[in-house]
């Protein structure tokens, strides 16, 4: 049985994730801040869900967690870096404070965390990481440029593990979702950052995502129906990134 790691794994997409690779019959470990909402989620197959208390911003946490995971299930197949927050402000007013939090969170605990879990996968030459990333990483994003800057990082950083690895077993790629309905866009939306009919009008599918779709992709890299593909970026966005902005006659 395959076994899977997921940073931010308790809400949003990494919990759709979660939820997927579990009816597909994988064991799941869930690292995320605040695991409550997890001890809610139907668990009909024993020992398959592993919910893990963790701070990815803990220097030990990533090798920590490896450790744990592979001691309980004896192996590690995928990680999931979904684990990211955001502070939003004017660039000309952003701390320092906020800067290094949102680069702690998104950029250096996905490093780790791909790290860690890539020392027990080139053991066994066999794994696959897959990073979260964003539309935000490819296009000047106003009030969200550290947000924007570890997505862009985070792309630069899958391209360079997955050619350092190539060639020993373990496929880095990452997934960047478009707007998706996720309880933090939600929130983004209801407070007034975020206007929903202008995301609408700027994709040509004119809706936001469900955190299913973004999760089909990640489980899709993470297959052997991906076994040629390494080191891509994957915008899973509704058309978003193709759409040229010039409105149809």
């Amino acid at each position: 049985m395959r076994v899977a790691v997921i940073t931010g794994g308790a809400g949003g997409i990494g919990a759709a994730t979660a939820q997927l690779l579990l009816k597909r019959g994988w064991r799941v470990a869930i690292v995320d801040i605040n695991i409550d909402e997890v001890a809610t989620w139907p668990n009909e197959t024993e020992n398959c869900l592993y919910p893990i208390q963790s701070d990815v911003r803990t220097k030990s946490s990533a090798g920590v967690v490896c450790e744990q995971v592979v001691e309980r299930w004896g192996r590690l197949d995928l990680m999931v870096n979904c684990a990211g927050v955001n502070r939003h402000a004017p660039f000309e007013k952003l701390t320092l404070d906020d800067w290094q939090f949102v680069l702690d969170v998104n950029l250096t605990g996905t490093f780790a965390f791909m790290q860690a879990a890539a020392l027990h996968m080139l053991k066994n030459q066999k794994g696959s990481i897959v990073n979260i990333s964003s539309i935000a990483g490819a296009r000047g994003v106003p009030d969200r440029c550290a947000y924007a800057a570890t997505k862009a990082a985070i792309d630069s950083i899958t391209r360079s593990a997955a050619v350092g690895w190539a060639t020993r077993g373990v496929r880095v790629n990452a997934v960047a979702p478009g707007f998706t309905e996720t309880p933090l866009v939600r929130r983004y939306i209801d407070n007034g950052n975020i206007d929903i009919n202008q995301i609408h009008s700027m994709t040509p599918m004119q809706r936001l995502a469900s955190p299913s779709e973004i999760a089909t992709a990640i489980v899709f890299l993470a297959s052997e129906d991906a076994s040629f593909i390494t080191g891509q970026t994957l915008y899973v966005d509704g058309g978003y990134m193709a759409e040229y902005g010039i409105p149809s006659s």
